[in-house]
């Protein structure tokens, strides 16, 4: 079995010793698209995953947001989501 079946079961750089940054092009102003409309039984999986991520710290909350892009939710055939950011607009 290669593959985790949960986040805190992740090998490899500890999250302390990093975080995830973006390069933009110079000069770019934030960006701040709607989130993509999901039905309710979508938006469940979807708050549990995400509260998932945040108690494996690989993400963190924030009350306040500049830049913000959608996020596309995949059904996987075990019906577990896969969520995706959708950054096209970002850098464009």
């Amino acid at each position: 079995d290669l593959f985790s079946r949960g986040y805190h079961k992740l090998k490899g750089v500890h999250h302390s010793l990093g975080e995830m940054k973006i390069k933009l092009k110079e000069g770019m102003c934030p960006i701040w698209k709607r989130p993509y409309q999901m039905n309710q039984n979508l938006r469940v999986k979807f708050k549990e995953e995400i509260d998932n991520m945040i108690a494996s710290v690989i993400i963190e909350a924030v009350e306040k947001l500049e830049w913000i892009s959608p996020m596309v939710i995949n059904i996987k055939k075990d019906g577990r989501i896969r969520i995706c950011v959708d950054y096209r607009d970002l850098n464009a």
